[in-house]
């Protein structure tokens, strides 16, 4: 191990490893042709203690595990020379948290492409709490050293159970008529000022349970939308620092029984808030993950396969910024709150005959970058039947 001074850069260490079969690893060195000696130049960092051995065998392991970003940098005849730079401690397989329960113990959980990863029960520094690991950098370092380093365990596709991602939120402030085509379906004039209104956490359901239909209604709706998940507390927000309190963002199904809501009322509260009728999930995107605020993500909501629903989330009369800014107004938000940022149009009663959820339909929602939420519906009497 030599070092030298850089250019500007800090120390640079040269390590040379030996000869070591490059060709193999994947988006590196693809195109090379046979092994070359490996020397790794590492720049304004300490190099891990892993490498004082020069184990050639070791060298994509500990970066992988340290956080260290590779890229070549130089092509000899005789060698490839690797730039080797820290990464931010935020690495893509933490954006996208879930919480599920497992034989009875609930888990804080990794969807990856090829399965569902889950914290051990009992992990210690790893609590199976969505919102508190996207608030904690250290609790993040302990889950990317367990991922990395192969301590996470792959679920089953059978037997798992997708809790909302935040199952007791202190609020769930949800926004009516933010998009102008549903304003005009609705029959109501756009709102000048965010139109506010609450649920509350007995409604949540997660990913893949039953939305319970009332025996009381016969008019059970679907409503697609985009939920903010608040990361700190926040009072009085400016639309400058406004989108720094949100932690994530997921997939909301505001399901509304409409003869409760409008036969009766007004009601948007009690049209909105019987048990289980609101699905929420199957995970949170780390807001750092998709564009800021949200902003132009298609969103879709089908019925049995059917597409009733399409709209981008550009199209929100009132940005997720916006809606932080005059909730907090009168309130605080806290780390937990979800912020429900309205339905586009397309819902069942404003169609021509209305459509209504029934028991065995299967709604979905998905949001571009952010998920897919599926649900089925069960009339209550069944439920509690069984």
């Amino acid at each position: 191990m030599t070092s030298a001074s850089g250019s500007g850069s800090g120390a640079v260490t040269a390590i040379l490893l030996g000869c070591f079969p490059l060709r193999a690893r994947s988006g590196l060195c693809g195109l090379l042709s046979r092994d070359f000696d490996v020397s790794v130049v590492i720049l304004g960092i300490d190099p891990p203690s892993e490498w004082s051995s020069g184990n050639a065998n070791t060298l994509f392991k500990v970066c992988q595990t340290n956080s260290l970003r590779i890229r070549p940098a130089r092509l000899t005849n005789h060698a490839i020379f690797i730039k080797v730079t820290r990464l931010p401690i935020f690495i893509t397989f933490l954006m996208k948290l879930a919480l599920v329960k497992y034989q009875n113990v609930v888990h804080l959980a990794l969807p990856e492409s090829d399965g569902l990863y889950c914290v051990p029960q009992g992990r210690a520094g790893i609590p199976p709490d969505v919102v508190r690991v996207l608030q904690d950098r250290d609790i993040q370092s302990h889950l990317r050293r367990a991922r990395n380093t192969g301590r996470l365990e792959r679920l089953p596709e059978q037997g798992v159970t997708f809790l909302p991602p935040v199952p007791s939120p202190a609020k769930i402030v949800c926004v009516g008529l933010n998009y102008r085509d549903h304003v005009g379906e609705s029959s109501f004039t756009p709102p000048r000022y965010p139109v506010f209104f609450i649920r509350f956490a007995s409604g949540l359901v997660g990913h893949g349970e039953a939305l319970l239909r009332p025996a009381c209604s016969v008019q059970f709706d679907f409503e697609g939308e985009l939920v903010a998940i608040i990361g700190k507390k926040v009072r009085k927000a400016s639309l400058a620092d406004a989108l720094d309190a949100v932690a994530g963002y997921s997939i909301f199904n505001d399901a509304t029984l409409r003869d409760y809501q409008l036969d009766r009322g007004p009601q948007w509260t009690l049209g909105k808030n019987f048990d289980s009728t609101a699905g929420f999930g199957p995970a949170i995107v780390s807001a750092d993950e998709l564009p800021k605020g949200a902003a132009n993500l298609v969103l879709t909501t089908s019925l049995n396969g059917a597409v009733m629903q399409r709209a981008s989330t550009g199209d929100l009369i009132f940005s997720v910024a916006q809606l932080i800014v005059a909730a907090t107004e009168a309130f605080m938000l806290e780390p937990g709150d979800l912020l429900v940022t309205g339905t586009p149009s397309g819902v069942g009663f404003a169609r021509s005959p209305p459509v209504f959820m029934k028991a065995g339909d299967i709604v979905e929602i998905s949001i571009e970058g952010v998920g897919l939420l599926k649900n089925h519906i069960l009339d209550a009497k069944d439920a509690r039947a069984s």
